[in-house]
């Protein structure tokens, strides 16, 4: 996990539209942010541990 600041155009309900701050292939988090940490490990839900 890496904190990064981002340009957000648009957040609706299901959908996030973001204009800077990614790189290809980077996975953003939109629930439980408040609970990670630099350098912790995550898994993607619905995927083996």
């Amino acid at each position: 996990v890496d904190l990064r600041n981002i340009e957000v155009l648009r957040f609706d309900l299901d959908q996030i539209t973001v204009l800077s701050g990614l790189l290809t292939g980077d996975i953003l988090v939109t629930a439980g942010v408040q609970a990670l940490r630099p350098g912790q490990q995550v898994r993607l839900l619905g995927t083996q541990p």
